[in-house]
C-alpha cells in the first residue's frame, strides 16, 4: 500500500473518500491531486485543506458538482456551501425547509426567504416558515408585502400592525383580495376602508366578513354587484340574494319562515341558537366566479365553517328547508356545542353508531330507507318501493307510476341508511344529518336509540 501513489490513493478513494485521511502530507497539500479526487467523490471538497478550499478554480468545480446533483441536502454541505446563495437558492427552490440549514448570514437573505415562503404555497407550511424567518425581514413592509403575493397566507400570521394599517392592507387586497379576511376589526368596520377595498376588488362586497351593518350602508350597498340583503322575522338570520330573480326571493323566504318553525319545534336541544348570520342565495356562476366556490349540486348548500356563512345554490328548487336543516346541524355543531366538532362525547357516539349493523333491504322496503339522496326522497311525494333483486343482485325499486330506480349490490353497500351507514364516513356529516332526521321526525325505529342518546348528549 502506497499512501504517496496517486493512483492507489484515487482508487481508494472511489471506495470510501475517508481514505484521503491515509494520504501522504504531498498528497494532502496537493491541488492538481484534488482537482482529480474531485471528480471522483465531490465531497472531497471537505477533507481539503484550506488554502485549497480556498482556490478558485477548485472552489468552483466543487459547487459546479453540488449544483448538478438532483437535489441538495444542506446540512450535509461544508459551512463554505451553506454560505453560498447559488447552492442554497438551489436547496431551498427544491423544499423549502433548508432554509434552516442555510448560513446564518443567508437565513436572513431577503431573495431565499422570498423563495423559501413561494415554495410554501402548494403545502401550508407558512405558519412554520414564519417562525424560522428573520425578525427584520417581517418587520419590512416591502417583504411582507412581496411575501403576501407569493402565498397570501402569508398575512395571516404577519404582525398586527401590517393588518392594522390601511395603506398596507389596501394594496395587499390588489393582490390578493381574500387579505381582507385578515385585516384588523376596526379596518373592517371603516366604511371608508371597506369602500376602498371594493374599489379594489369588487367581490370583496360578497365577503362575509363585510358584515351586514357595512353591506348594507348606502355608500356601499350601490357599490359594485347588486345584492340585497333581507332580515328575517324573529330570529337574526340575514338572507343575501345576488344573482336570482324576484320570484326565488318571495319562495325562499317563504322556505325561511318554514325552516324556521321546524327548528324552533325541533327536538334537538338548542337547535334554535344556530338560527343566527348570514345565508347567501346566489347561482352557481356566482359562487364559482365570486368565491371559487364549487356547490354540491347534489345537496345545494353548503356551510363555511371559517366565514360562519351558509352558501346556497339557487336553481335546488323544493328541498330548501331540509338542505338548510342539514347546514344549520353543521353551524350547531361548530359554533354552540362544547369543544365543536372536537366534542368526545359526540365523536363516542358517531363511533358507536358505525359499529351498528343494518340489514340489507326486502321487497316491499321504501327507498327512502337509503342514503341516497335522502334529503330529497324522504321530502318527495311518492315513495319508490323495493319491488324485485334480480340474479344479478341489481335491487330495483318501482313507484305507483311504474318508474323505477335500479342500485347494484356494490351501491347498495354504500347506501343503506341505518346508524352504521348514514353519515358514518364523517362525523361532521353524521351530526348534521342526525340534526335533520330528528328534526323532520323521520328517525328510523333502528335509529332510535342513537338518536335518544344523540339528544342527551346535547342536552348536556
Amino acid at each position: 500500500m502506497d499512501w504517496d501513489n496517486e493512483d492507489y490513493v484515487l482508487l481508494q478513494i472511489s471506495k470510501n473518500v475517508s481514505n484521503i485521511t491515509k494520504a501522504s502530507d504531498r498528497l494532502k497539500n496537493d491541488l492538481n491531486f484534488f482537482l482529480k479526487a474531485l471528480k471522483i467523490d465531490n465531497s472531497i471538497f471537505d477533507y481539503a485543506p484550506k488554502h485549497i478550499q480556498d482556490n478558485k478554480t477548485f472552489y468552483k468545480k466543487a459547487k459546479a458538482g453540488i449544483l448538478a446533483r438532483p437535489y441538495i441536502y444542506l446540512e450535509n454541505l461544508h459551512e463554505k456551501f451553506r454560505d453560498d446563495k447559488d447552492i442554497v437558492l438551489k436547496a431551498v427552490g427544491e423544499y423549502h425547509i433548508f432554509i434552516v440549514d442555510a448560513s446564518p448570514r443567508l437565513r436572513k437573505d431577503y431573495d431565499v426567504s422570498m423563495l423559501a415562503v413561494e415554495k410554501t404555497r402548494a403545502n401550508g407550511d407558512i405558519e412554520w416558515l414564519i417562525n424560522e424567518l428573520d425578525d427584520n425581514l417581517l418587520k419590512n413592509p416591502k417583504f411582507v408585502l412581496e411575501a403576501v403575493s407569493k402565498n397570501p397566507d402569508f398575512i395571516k400570521f404577519t404582525d398586527k400592525s401590517f393588518r392594522s394599517d390601511k395603506k398596507f392592507m389596501l394594496s395587499a387586497i390588489e393582490i390578493d383580495p381574500n387579505t381582507y379576511k385578515y385585516a384588523d376589526p376596526v379596518l373592517k368596520n371603516d366604511v371608508d376602508f371597506v369602500l376602498d377595498a371594493i374599489k379594489k376588488n369588487p367581490k370583496i362586497k360578497y365577503y362575509p366578513e363585510v358584515g351586514v351593518g357595512i353591506r348594507t350602508n348606502p355608500q356601499i350597498e350601490n357599490l359594485g354587484g347588486k345584492i340585497t340583503t333581507i332580515k328575517t322575522p324573529y330570529f337574526p338570520v340575514y338572507l343575501n340574494f345576488t344573482d336570482v330573480f324576484e320570484d326565488d326571493v318571495i319562495l325562499f323566504k317563504k322556505d325561511m319562515t318554514e325552516l324556521t318553525q321546524k327548528i324552533k319545534a325541533s327536538k334537538v336541544p338548542n337547535f334554535s341558537k344556530a338560527l343566527t348570520g348570514e345565508i347567501f342565495i346566489g347561482s352557481p356562476k356566482f359562487f364559482k366566479d365570486t368565491f371559487n366556490q364549487d356547490i354540491n349540486e347534489r345537496s345545494g348548500a353548503s356551510y363555511d365553517t371559517v366565514g360562519d356563512v351558509i352558501w346556497y345554490y339557487i336553481p335546488k328548487r323544493g328541498v330548501t328547508v331540509t338542505n338548510l336543516i342539514h347546514e344549520f346541524g353543521h353551524k350547531l355543531h361548530y359554533k354552540f356545542i362544547k369543544d365543536g366538532a372536537s366534542n368526545i362525547d359526540i365523536y363516542d357516539l358517531f363511533t358507536y353508531a358505525k359499529s351498528d349493523q343494518c340489514p340489507f333491504p326486502k321487497i316491499g322496503d321504501p327507498i327512502s330507507d337509503l342514503r341516497e339522496d335522502w334529503w330529497i326522497v324522504k321530502m318527495a311525494s311518492q315513495e319508490f318501493y323495493l319491488n324485485k333483486i334480480d340474479q344479478e343482485k341489481n335491487y330495483i325499486y318501482k313507484n305507483d307510476d311504474g318508474d323505477k330506480k335500479v342500485f347494484s349490490y356494490k351501491k347498495m353497500i354504500e347506501l343503506l341508511n341505518c346508524p352504521s351507514q348514514y353519515g358514518a364516513t364523517n362525523l361532521s356529516e353524521w351530526f348534521a344529518e342526525m340534526c335533520t332526521l330528528i328534526t323532520l321526525n323521520k328517525v328510523k325505529p333502528s335509529q332510535q336509540h342513537i338518536a335518544n342518546m344523540f339528544i342527551e348528549i346535547l342536552k348536556k
